[in-house]
């Protein structure tokens, strides 16, 4: 299921919350997930295991950051969709920190990047070396518009509905 921005600002809030903590968080597990699987499998290669290993080990680091906040988006949305009194405020987060926590994730990403030769590879590279690099390329791309479309689209439509009560 493809969605615009243009079809996310014309749902309701209620509408928006469930495609987000449904299709979109699946959608984005599933390529945290792909990719995972994909590192671990060249890091079988004997001839590819020093050259993968610093970004496999940087990629776990960073895969479970992203799970954890995409876990607490859900538990945050999960808490307002069961009682709208709760507000976005939940256990002490509020969207704004959520919103924040895409700084370190782009710092992440960006390390990520370097980690990977700002994902160039020579054409002597092993092949199974080149589809990983191009498969985090991807993977960094997929984030970077994950966090564009969070910070842009999804969330400034629920900060301007209102039923966000404080900034803290």
């Amino acid at each position: 299921m493809k969605v615009s921005d243009a079809d996310i600002t014309s749902m309701s809030i209620n509408e928006a919350i469930r495609f987000f903590i449904g299709t979109y968080h699946e959608k984005m597990t599933a390529i945290v997930q792909t990719n995972r699987a994909q590192l671990l499998l060249a890091l079988e290669n004997r001839s590819l295991r020093n050259s993968i290993k610093p970004i496999a080990e940087h990629f776990l680091i960073l895969e479970k950051e992203i799970l954890e906040h995409i876990n607490q988006e859900q538990k945050i949305l999960k808490a307002y969709l069961d009682d709208k009194k709760t507000g976005f405020e939940f256990a002490g987060v509020s969207m704004y920190a959520v919103i924040k926590e895409h700084e370190g994730i782009l710092r992440s990403v960006e390390k990520l990047g370097l980690l990977c030769n700002q994902y160039k590879t020579q054409e002597k590279d092993h092949v199974m070396y080149k589809l990983c690099i191009a498969k985090l390329n991807n993977f960094e791309q997929d984030i970077r518009r994950n966090i564009h479309f969070e910070n842009y689209v999804f969330f400034p439509k629920i900060l301007k509905s209102g039923i966000v009560k404080s900034k803290i």
